[in-house]
Order: structure tokens, then sequence, then C-alpha cells
């Protein structure tokens, strides 16, 4: 499921579409985020692992990142680091299913918007997703996004 695109609904006022980037190894999860973000009216591009998703996020421009923490060849958190050297405003929401406290502290330290457990419901991926824009809406960052 790499790479994969999907058209959405929701736009902002300049009328581009919010457009997510989901990072994980696993490819039902990437599915899952997909189908839930579709359903926001979100475009996606997925990526099974960092290195591919730094080239996307080189490549297109991205209101939102969602990211795993553990993933073969680079962690979540070098992940994020190297995000926030390209662009230290762009929300990134942590998803994991091996967080300890201290992960926890060190992902919103480096600049996580958000985190969430494996698994999560729907609603609890969708309310982090809205939650994750609207604060970038509210404190200026990307100041046109809306779902």
């Amino acid at each position: 499921m790499t790479n994969a695109t999907f058209s959405g609904r929701a736009t902002t006022r300049s009328s581009a579409p919010v457009h997510v980037l989901c990072v994980d190894d696993e490819p039902v999860v990437l599915l899952l985020m997909t189908r839930l973000l579709e359903r926001l009216g979100l475009e996606v591009t997925t990526a099974t692992g960092p290195i591919e998703a730094l080239a996307f996020f080189e490549a297109g421009r991205f209101d939102l990142i969602v990211t795993d923490i553990r993933m073969p060849g680079m962690d979540g958190h070098a992940f994020l680091a190297e995000i926030r050297v390209r662009d230290p405003e762009v929300p990134v929401v942590v998803a994991t299913g091996h967080a300890s406290l201290d992960s926890a502290i060190r992902a919103i330290r480096d600049g996580a918007s958000g985190m969430l457990m494996k698994p999560f419901t729907g609603e609890e991926f969708q309310a982090e997703v809205r939650a994750a824009l609207e604060k970038a809406r509210i404190t200026g960052r990307r100041s046109n996004t809306s779902t």
C-alpha cells in the first residue's frame, strides 16, 4: 500500500485539499488509517517506512503526518527529528503499540502534536487527527486548514 493517494472532500479556504502523510510498516494499519481519513474527506499518501516518507515529504506539501514509532531502518523518533529539521511546524501525530511513558514524553518534547496508543478505535484516531489540524489552524500553522 505504498504511495496510495486518495482524493477527499475537505479543502482549505484556498481550495487545496488537506493532505495527510501516514507512515507505518504494517500495511493493514495503513489501510485502516487511509479509510478513516477518507471518511473525513482528506487526501492520503502512505509510506511503509520513514525513508520512503521523507522522500514523499520532500516532494510534496502535507498538512499533517501520522507515524508509528517502531519501524525498521529508522524509528519514529528519528523520523520526527528529520521532519522537524525540514518543517518545524507541520503537525505530527505519533501512533504506537509500544509506547512507554518515557517514549510519549520524548515524542511530545520532540514536537509531536499528539499520541495514539494502538490498538485505537476509529473515533479515537479521527478525533486526534481533527485535534491536530484544529490546533495547527488556531496557532497559525496551515492557517487555512479545516476539516
